[in-house]
């Protein structure tokens, strides 16, 4: 069996080096929270790309991923309970709590703020 030598693109190449370098393999980002070759954004992006391409209705709430996630939320951070995006509430918002006691996420949940 004759076994062919398949060239590697470019990006490849600087993706496995990322990688290599601990660091992020889409943006380049050195983080802390490397999980599996992303940073912290790019992995909750790859998890959640993956939970709807298999149609996944549970969430594995213990993974690293989301441990990490929460780790990183500050003090006027809040999660998306449907579609775990995470948003940051400007100090304007807070200051104006009674006028916005809910937030419409991208994804259409509407949140409550009082709450967090």
């Amino acid at each position: 069996m004759i076994k062919v030598k398949k060239e590697i693109s470019r990006q490849r190449k600087w993706q496995l080096k990322k990688i290599k370098q601990n660091k992020c393999q889409i943006c380049g980002k050195s983080d802390s929270s490397n999980i599996k070759g992303y940073c912290l954004e790019h992995s909750i992006k790859k998890r959640e790309q993956q939970r709807i391409l298999v149609n996944s209705v549970k969430r594995s709430l213990n993974c690293k991923s989301y441990r990490e996630q929460r780790k990183k939320l500050k003090e006027h951070d809040f999660i998306c309970p449907k579609c775990y995006t995470t948003h940051t509430r400007g100090i304007w918002s807070i200051a104006h709590r009674k006028e916005y006691q809910t937030f419409t996420c991208t994804c259409g949940e509407v949140v409550d703020l009082d709450i967090y």
